[in-house]
């Protein structure tokens, strides 16, 4: 099972990316500030519920949104690439199944945990 630390480095690796690129940004149109000042509303995962139910959010959101009915059909989703066990992907699928108990684990969970109104802390 993942540790808290591994949120923690993998908050840490986003944060900066985020910064790499705004920098970037910044330096090829000449401008200065942050670009992603109050849009992104980054928020560090401290415990494993929290984890779950926001793995849970970003597949269900397509569906609650009505963009397709489940969310193995919405194609722009990490949600088939971690499924798709033959597919090559760069997604650490084996931690995603250790995570949720294995792939029939992880499956059964998105048909349980339908989306509801996530509450997101400090918003």
């Amino acid at each position: 099972m993942m540790k808290v630390s591994t949120f923690t480095s993998l908050y840490c690796k986003v944060q900066q990316f985020l910064n790499s690129y705004a920098k970037a940004f910044n330096k090829q149109n000449k401008r200065k500030g942050a670009l992603f000042l109050d849009f992104t509303r980054r928020i560090e995962i401290k415990d494993e519920s929290y984890f779950s139910k926001l793995i849970n959010y970003i597949h269900q959101n397509p569906v609650h949104h009505q963009f397709c009915k489940l969310p193995e059909d919405w194609d722009y989703s990490s949600y088939n690439s971690i499924i798709s066990i033959n597919k090559k992907s760069k997604l650490e699928r084996n931690a995603v199944f250790d995570w949720f108990g294995g792939i029939e684990e992880f499956i059964a969970f998105h048909k349980k945990e339908k989306f509801s109104n996530f509450d997101f802390p400090n918003l």
